[in-house]
């Protein structure tokens, strides 16, 4: 298995195999490090034991907390647009989600950044990875026909349906 860690899809983790999803998970991971200055993993001091964090689970938690924005980098000292650095933020999360399916296109973030698209709904807690049967549907389906029909399917499907919560600044 090739790959650094705190970037590998949790799909490819678990099949070896990566889609055009596994890339976007990557891109959504930069981008929270470029909103928080923090690594993808970090090492973690507590009541003297170390552990490892992983950054799109820490700044979920604050997603769900709805202070997102205390993710940012402290090294910026406030001085950013709050609407550009929610997009940031929302995109990254977006397309670091553990489920492949419910990432959005490389497209629609960069038209979300762009403020051509609304900012992405995502559930307030972190979802639970849901992927391998349909990941391994996905595979045999693209490379029986070069297309990515299935998961492109279900992509429209988990962003249509309306079920998460958007970030109140």
């Amino acid at each position: 298995m090739f790959g650094t860690d705190g970037y590998i899809a949790p799909e490819y983790l678990d099949t070896c195999k990566a889609i055009k999803e596994s890339d976007i998970y990557s891109f959504g991971i930069v981008a929270l490090e470029i909103a928080t200055g923090m690594k993808a993993i970090a090492v973690i001091e507590r009541n003297g034991m170390r552990f490892k964090r992983k950054l799109v689970e820490w700044v979920w938690e604050l997603f769900g907390k709805e202070s997102v924005f205390d993710a940012v980098d402290p090294r910026l000292y406030g001085n950013y647009d709050m609407e550009q650095m929610q997009r940031l933020l929302l995109v990254g999360l977006a397309c670091a989600n553990p489920n492949y399916y419910a990432r959005p296109s490389i497209t629609r973030a960069i038209d979300i950044l762009g403020f051509k698209a609304p900012l992405p709904m995502l559930p307030r807690e972190l979802p639970v990875p849901t992927y391998i049967a349909a990941l391994e549907d996905n595979i045999v389906t693209s490379s029986a026909s070069n297309s990515s029909h299935t998961s492109g399917s279900r992509r429209s499907e988990t962003q249509t349906s309306g079920n998460g919560t958007n970030i109140h600044s």
